[in-house]
């Protein structure tokens, strides 16, 4: 089958036998030679092709021929008007050109064949379907140009990050920002990225996608790129906006009784009840950290930016106790309606105060310190004759730090005490009061009964604070004590002092102290506050 053939229209002449021929005798003329063209344009697939030329006055012992020194280029023949010959397809993805000489009698012709490059393949493309969309869903569907390729959909606020890395502008560095999500992720939630991936993905055509949980009234952005599971990007970024549609106001009334019974040092009760399943958010908080504001304010905030109480979130009647309060502390239980992201009811706010556990007089008097020593050079001079120094170190996570013994000295009436260190300045009991001191020992179980040095593992150069209380016999709580601890290395004993001895006769593996065990267990600082509720207690965070 003779393939798309283009042949250039400028005739050229490459050959004149001027001279006159004889044929049998007799005089027939001179002989002309010509090609049509000095070119000739081959479709990538090739296929057989001709160069056309014009003979005047042949010579019957003469014929024409033709040869190229490419072998895509080949199988010439003589059809008496042209030179037919074939092109083999191009696979390579760039044009090429091969020289053809053609010959008859004493003349040389030449021209010149150029074959068009394999067809680059189309880039992977999406078509992207909004299909409906309620003020906290919408449904789409994906159909994507190579239905092997994996991809990702997902969607994002246009407020969040999307206004740094528009797609108009830099859909690069948006993707790299995925790429980056999904690695940080997967590292903290402890799986692999490749299996991580792999729950994410979709392939061939997504009719049923769906996103729920969106804020109302609220515009997205809905994205989708090629992506494997080796983190390989294989398409461009491809998008479509929407808008969810704004949320309906609840006629749900919702009633809060805070029983004074049910409220003790560290926590408290609260009834909800309801006129509908409505959704609405419960949870409490410090009063003082609204102190001033009015209920329009408090809700503007809670439901801004700063808060995630979506976490929150009931439905019908709800009996939930809050834990982890602070004794003797105002604080106020807010109940509001909450949908897709907005209120749909007023703020309603309930104050309660905890019972305060102090009154008491006995004092905590003092904390004692033993030498301070660098547990890196510990390891480093005994950790290879007593394998117990490196083993004890290491699991309590002492590497890095110092080795600190200390003995809490305290009033001998007392009926207990508890104590503890933490990694943070506890100093100014404006900030952290002593009832939330006594709420992080009683919470941890600090309690040493004993009046030997427990060790702890300050960090150098960085505020640390010793903390520790008084009960009587009627289980009430004196005055926190707290001092502050700055140890830098200059405050460092030689590990050539160290009690070695001592030390191995009284920590092996199975001989650690309560203070210690129970250190290990409050690395993390009680009082960090993170966005939106606390998930075991249902108080507010910021």
């Amino acid at each position: 089958m003779r393939k798309f053939i283009k042949l250039w229209p400028l005739l050229v002449i490459v050959g004149l036998l001027s001279s006159c021929e004889t044929d049998n005798g007799n005089e027939t003329g001179p002989v002309n030679f010509e090609l049509r063209s000095a070119e000739i344009s081959v479709s990538q697939e090739g296929g057989q092709c001709e160069m056309r030329y014009t003979l005047e006055n042949p010579v019957d012992t003469a014929s024409v021929r033709a040869s190229c020194g490419e072998s895509w280029v080949y199988r010439f023949t003589d059809a008496g008007n042209a030179v037919t010959f074939f092109v083999a397809a191009n696979e390579a993805d760039s044009v090429r050109t091969a020289d053809v000489v053609v010959t008859y009698m004493d003349v040389t012709c030449e021209f010149t064949v150029t074959q068009e490059a394999l067809p680059a393949a189309p880039a992977p493309s999406f078509e992207i379907t909004i299909k409906d969309v309620t003020y906290n869903s919408v449904s789409y569907e994906v159909i994507p140009s190579d239905k092997e390729m994996t991809y990702i959909p997902d969607r994002c606020s246009r407020r969040t990050y999307w206004d740094l890395f528009t797609p108009e502008e830099t859909p690069d560095r948006f993707i790299q920002e995925q790429l980056d999500y999904l690695q940080g992720w997967s590292d903290y939630i402890g799986m692999d990225v490749s299996d991580y991936i792999y729950q994410q993905i979709e392939q061939g055509d997504l009719t049923d996608g769906l996103f729920d949980n969106l804020e109302a009234d609220k515009e997205y952005v809905l994205f989708v790129y090629g992506i494997n599971t080796e983190m390989e990007v294989l398409s461009g970024l491809f998008w479509e906006y929407f808008t969810t549609e704004d949320v309906t106001p609840s006629d749900n009334e919702l009633t809060v009784t805070v029983p004074v019974p049910d409220i003790t040092a560290n926590s408290a009760r609260v009834m909800v009840t309801t006129t509908n399943d409505d959704p609405y958010v419960v949870g409490a908080d410090l009063a003082a950290n609204w102190a001033g504001m009015s209920n329009e304010e408090i809700l503007e905030v809670l439901t801004g930016d700063s808060y995630d109480v979506s976490r929150n979130v009931q439905s019908g009647d709800y009996d939930a106790t809050f834990y982890n309060l602070t004794s003797g502390t105002d604080y106020i239980v807010f109940v509001f309606g909450f949908d897709a992201g907005k209120a749909t009811t007023e703020l309603q706010t309930y104050p309660f105060t905890t019972k305060s556990v102090q009154g008491s007089e006995l004092q905590f008097i003092d904390i004692e310190y033993g030498d301070a020593f660098d547990v890196d050079d510990v390891i480093a001079m005994y950790g290879d004759e007593y394998p117990v120094v490196e083993e004890w170190f290491t699991a309590w996570f002492g590497t890095g730090r110092i080795y600190l013994p200390m003995r809490a000295v305290v009033s001998e009436d007392a009926a207990e005490y508890l104590w503890a260190f933490d990694w943070q300045d506890l100093s100014d009991p404006k900030q952290h009061s002593d009832g939330e001191l006594i709420t992080m020992l009683t919470e941890w179980g600090m309690a040493v009964p004993y009046e030997e040095y427990d060790a702890y593992f300050p960090d150098y150069n960085s505020i640390g604070t010793v903390f520790g209380v008084c009960i009587d016999e009627d289980g009430k709580y004196g005055p926190v004590y707290r001092e502050t601890i700055y140890l830098t290395e200059k405050d460092i004993t030689p590990a050539t002092e160290f009690p070695i001895e001592e030390f191995v006769a009284s920590h092996s593996s199975s001989a650690v102290s309560p203070a210690v065990r129970n250190y290990v267990e409050i690395q993390q600082p009680y009082n960090v506050i993170e966005p939106g509720f606390d998930r075991a207690d249902n108080t507010f965070r910021r």
